[in-house]
Formats: structure tokens, sequence, C-alpha cells
């Protein structure tokens, strides 16, 4: 089902993606949108699929000495027994890895773009890196280690 958005579904969402916890008053108040109006809106807009969820961002260093990094994986599109493999398949195997936050797919030097995060280079490389390097149709991983957030 495709949804057109108009000028005020694009204000709420914009709101909410901005903090997903502001109270349908708080939407109203930022927006100028009547409380009833943006109350129908969000429900219409989760029950058509166009808010798939809400979700936290976390500051990883909550977690202690974790390492954060950008793994760069180019796909060959192809199984070692020639069979072909999307990459809607691939991110989906390297998404339910341990360890792996995100995955993105991208246009460029790679195809997707995966966020990890972990206790010590040695997880990362021993767990991480070699479990998406056997995903069926990885060709290749290049490694980005997070210094800083900004």
């Amino acid at each position: 089902m495709i949804i057109v958005l108009d000028k005020k579904d694009k204000e709420i969402l914009k709101a909410l993606m901005e903090n997903s916890r502001y109270s349908i008053q708080e939407i109203s108040e930022k927006t100028q949108i009547p409380i009833t109006t943006i109350h129908n809106r969000i429900k219409r807009l989760e029950s058509s699929g166009v808010i798939k969820q809400y979700t936290a961002i976390v500051d990883e260093s909550a977690f202690g000495d974790m390492i954060t990094a950008h793994l760069l994986v180019q796909a060959s599109g192809m199984l070692p027994n020639m069979t072909k493999v999307s990459i809607g398949d691939i991110a989906t195997r390297v998404k339910s890895l341990e360890g792996v936050l995100e995955v993105t797919s991208v246009v460029g030097v790679a195809d997707l773009v995966v966020k990890v995060c972990c206790k010590s280079i040695q997880i990362l490389n021993d767990n991480i890196i070699r479990a998406i390097k056997n995903v069926g149709g990885v060709e290749r991983v290049q490694l980005l280690i997070v210094l800083k957030n900004h």
C-alpha cells in the first residue's frame, strides 16, 4: 500500500524523528496541528507501515568499554555453489549475527554498511568479522573503528 504524505504528515514525522517520546500534546504545540488530527494521523501512519517502530538511540559508552565499528561489506551475489543470492538475503543473515546492531544497503564502494558493537578487537575479529565473511555471498569486509560519535 502506497501512502502519499502531505505537509501535516511530514511535520508529524519530523517531530517523531526528532524525539519519538514526544507526546501528542507536545507534537501539537510544535506543529500547530490539532491533537485529534495528530492522533488519527499517527495511527494511520503506523497501520500503513510508514512508522515501522519507535526506538531508542543509545550512547554505546553506557555499556562500558565497548568497541563500535562499521564494516563495509562487498557482496558477490553468488553462493559457493554458484546459486544467486540477493543483497537482502545477505543483509538478513548478517543482521541475525551476535554483535550486529544495524545493517544498511548502500551504493558505492560497498553493498552493505554493518554497525557492530563488542567488548574487544579480538571478539570483533575472531567472532563478528569471521562470521560475516562466512555468510554466503559475502566477498570482502573492510573495517572502520569508531573513535568518537559527534
